[in-house]
């Protein structure tokens, strides 16, 4: 079994945590999360991926 990226996400932001840097680029690329580690609204919207 495996989480969901929400679930994943929610304990990053309980224990203060961030993605590994790589990864925390590309989602800041996207507008998927912002420089202090938050969800935007743009996370879960799959047509980002489709422009």
């Amino acid at each position: 079994q495996t989480t969901g990226h929400h679930d994943n996400q929610s304990l990053r932001e309980l224990f203060g945590k961030k993605p590994i840097k790589e990864f925390f680029e590309w989602l800041q690329k996207h507008g998927i999360m912002t420089e202090d580690g938050k969800l935007t609204d743009r996370a879960g919207d799959p047509s980002i991926f489709l422009k």
